[in-house]
């Protein structure tokens, strides 16, 4: 039985129910039966996840839940699951970001002999608000890492496209540093604190003014200037480059910055 117990989420996984965004299920557990449930997801850096796991019946024994992630470049039904985070099962929501591109998935699964009912809400969407006021998704151009001068080098970045003037504000709290190139025209770094890295930084580029002076602290939301076409980007439209860098480089912001998620209730 225990043996069975702990092989139930690998012959699960072929059932996995996958996760478009949003999910909600209702599912139960029969003491006479071993078995697990699987949820699984693809995500990326910088999306976040968030969840409400609520066990309903009240009943005696313990319901395990736990995110766990495919070691790379192993198939799903043979490879190693690495547990990332244990869930609860009290009906409070939960969130978590992601560190890196990867397959995941949930596993339920109640003790031996238990019978167990609940409801599962999930939700996985962009954890910082879009830094260009108004934007959309639908704005974004120039995607991450596209050729650039020829393919000398490439794009470290997003760009948001929208009408000159319209408001950029910051993504996190934060110090920004003020400054003008020949590259980013009028930019903006600010320093804030995202989980996994000691002092990530966020560039904001091309902008038409800075509404904020160099050394200043500012607030998420706070306005620190305004979509402009200054540096390289003078012969473009107007938009913002929205890059994020943490300690090992460049990273692509979209992920970050699709809108944010909600559980759904049913």
């Amino acid at each position: 039985m225990a043996k069975r117990w702990i092989e139930a989420p690998a012959e699960a996984q072929s059932d996995a129910e996958i996760l478009q965004r949003q999910l909600f299920v209702r599912k139960q557990f029969k003491a006479e039966q071993v078995e697990a449930h699987v949820f699984q997801a693809n995500l990326q850096e910088g999306e976040e996840l968030l969840w409400r796991l609520d066990r309903t019946d009240g009943g005696v024994g313990t319901l395990f839940a736990s995110l766990e992630r495919l070691q790379e470049d192993a198939s799903l039904s043979s490879g190693q699951w690495f547990t990332e985070v244990r869930l609860s099962s009290d009906g409070q929501q939960g969130n978590w970001i992601v560190p890196e591109d990867g397959t995941y998935r949930l596993v339920i699964q109640p003790e031996l002999f238990a019978n167990a009912t609940y409801t599962l809400a999930m939700s996985s969407g962009g954890s910082l608000d879009m830094p260009v006021s108004g934007a959309s998704p639908q704005d974004i151009g120039s995607p991450f890492g596209a050729p650039r001068d020829g393919g000398a080098r490439r794009h470290h970045g997003v760009d948001i496209f929208a009408p000159k003037g319209t408001p950029v504000v910051a993504v996190t709290a934060g110090r920004v540093r003020t400054g003008t190139s020949n590259l980013g025209g009028k930019h903006v770094w600010l320093a804030g604190g995202w989980f996994s890295v000691a002092s990530p930084r966020y560039y904001y580029a091309h902008l038409d003014e800075f509404a904020v002076d160099s050394g200043v602290t500012l607030q998420a939301g706070d306005v620190l200037g305004y979509v402009g076409n200054t540096g390289n980007a003078i012969n473009t439209p107007p938009h913002l480059h929205f890059g994020i860098y943490t300690t090992g480089g460049p990273v692509d912001p979209e992920p970050f910055i699709q809108p944010r998620p909600t559980l759904p209730e049913k």
